[in-house]
């Protein structure tokens, strides 16, 4: 009978140590002014959204490392300087809080202060300039879009606990209508038949709502100005769903408004037409 040849035992390969470290990434302090922005970056913040992240900055910490590489293709900056790849708002944030002598910290607790003209970041080492834009460009369109309802639902989660709501990068109407809109009927705001139905005037709405519904019967040189100035808004605020099904309502309201003044043209145009008959007939 012949003997089992014993297979030797494959030995796992090892991982990639430097993969696994916990200190993998080169998080460090560094001075304000070994830091600068990059010359592709596109993306803006309004004045009151560059006003929030400093005042949650202040109230939260400074709790993200800025994103950066100290080198390119070619090899390490000859300036010893690191350029921004992440987080350049945040950037020009803290270097004002730091100009005005504010103290900034590293956790929401305030446990730990960052010194005064550091800034915590993350350097990427050489990175090639392509991959660079590339990496600007993912950091920017990936964070995800906020569900409205549970956006709201934990606005106001935190209303309830009594937390301040000012750190949010919301003003006050955004605010009180997300509160309002958690237990509000939408679905009895207006019909789900895809734009066909018609919209009744509902007796009971938030507070902001019969302001806009004003605007329902806007004369027809104002249209174009208005819509305009409502996708305006709309983008530069960052309004959510519940928003657009108010804007939708006031869509419906304003077709209503045309097809009756369309009906009651049709209307006159036939009651001259007889009348300009039954006066041929008397002649």
């Amino acid at each position: 009978m012949a003997k089992k040849v014993k297979q030797p035992k494959s030995k796992p390969k090892k991982p990639n140590e430097d993969i696994l470290k916990a200190d993998h990434r080169n998080i460090q302090l560094v001075p304000m002014g070994r830091v600068r922005p990059n010359d592709y970056n596109y993306n803006e913040q309004s004045d009151f959204i560059f006003e929030k992240t400093k005042q949650s900055i202040l109230e939260l910490g400074f709790v993200d490392p800025i994103i950066v590489r100290s080198g390119n293709q070619e090899g390490t900056f000859e300036d010893g300087m690191f350029e921004i790849i992440g987080g350049e708002h945040r950037f020009k944030c803290l270097e004002i809080l730091h100009s005005e002598g504010k103290t900034v910290f590293l956790d929401p607790e305030h446990r730990t202060r960052l010194p005064s003209g550091k800034i915590l970041i993350n350097d990427l080492g050489n990175v090639d300039d392509g991959r660079a834009r590339q990496l600007c460009i993912v950091l920017n369109e990936t964070k995800g879009k906020a569900n409205p309802d549970e956006l709201a639902g934990l606005v106001a989660d935190l209303a309830e606990r009594e937390v301040s709501l000012d750190v949010l990068p919301f003003d006050a109407v955004e605010l009180e209508s997300m509160i309002q809109s958690v237990d509000f009927d939408w679905d009895g705001l207006m019909s789900d038949d895809g734009g066909g139905g018609t919209a009744e005037e509902p007796e009971d709405l938030p507070p902001i709502i019969p302001d806009v519904i004003g605007y329902a019967n806007m004369s027809d040189e104002e249209d174009e100005r208005i819509a305009a100035l409502l996708i305006t808004v709309v983008e530069d605020k960052g309004l959510q769903k519940k928003p657009w099904k108010v804007l939708d309502y006031l869509v419906r309201l304003h077709k209503m408004k045309k097809k009756k003044e369309q009906e009651r043209g049709e209307s006159n145009e036939q009651e001259r037409g007889e009348s300009n008959e039954q006066g041929g007939e008397s002649d």
